[in-house]
């Protein structure tokens, strides 16, 4: 997760909480809407993390062949450096990266098996 949205997920999260509590303990509603704006600002920001994170696999897909020819260039043999590699290369998010790489992986097998 990008550190960018994981703060502007993790403040407006705080700051529902300790609006809806201070609110709470001096009684009104005053702190439901505070709490429910709030949270629109959080959904929206992960909406928006969302649509960045389809836009990047999409971009990932649109360009298969170029990004196979780099990750057999790049790629160590070792799972986890891998999936750092994919992920700071295509900007991926980790699921993203992990389906990505399983499918690379299947492939380099299927070529392999065609090559003996």
């Amino acid at each position: 997760m990008n550190k960018k949205f994981l703060m502007m997920k993790a403040v407006p999260a705080a700051a529902s909480c300790l609006l809806l509590f201070a609110f709470y303990l001096k009684g009104g509603n005053d702190g439901l809407y505070y709490f429910l704006i709030v949270s629109a600002i959080f959904f929206a920001v992960d909406r928006l993390e969302e649509y960045g994170n389809r836009k990047a696999v999409a971009s990932f897909h649109a360009r298969k062949e170029a990004a196979y020819l780099w990750m057999g260039q790049n790629l160590t043999g070792n799972r986890i450096a891998d999936l750092k590699l994919i992920r700071k290369q295509f900007g991926l998010p980790l699921a993203a990266a992990i389906e990505v790489l399983d499918e690379y992986r299947k492939t380099e097998g299927r070529q392999s098996g065609k090559a003996v």
